[in-house]
Formats: C-alpha cells, structure tokens, sequence
C-alpha cells in the first residue's frame, strides 16, 4: 500500500516536472524566434569577426 502511493506521487512529481520542462521549453522556442541570432551561434561570431576586422581596417586608416 505504501509502496503504491509513493509510486503514485512519485508519478505526480515526474508528470508535474514533465509539465513545466515542456512549457519552458515551447517559451524558449518562442524565444528563438523572437531573436534568430539566438538559433544561429555562428552568425555571432561572423559579425564579431567582421566588426573586430573593421576596426583594424579604420585604426590602420586613421594612421
């Protein structure tokens, strides 16, 4: 009897963690869509590359 209940809310806790991981995951999707450099790590470092590749352009012009 004892073991079913524990059984029991064992099940509860698991579904209920279940529940918040699936919400928390459809708000990161939202997230992502909201900001797509998000869902594309590569395209920061382009433009860090990019920007860093600029400023060396405009400190050797500027000499």
């Amino acid at each position: 009897e004892t073991n079913t209940s524990n059984l029991v809310s064992f099940l509860e806790e698991t579904d209920t963690l279940l529940q918040q991981l699936i919400e928390r995951n459809k708000k990161l999707k939202e997230l992502e869509t909201k900001i797509p450099y998000l869902s594309q790590p590569d395209s920061i470092s382009i433009n860090l590359s990019q920007l860093i590749g600029e400023l060396k352009l405009d400190d050797s012009s500027s000499r």
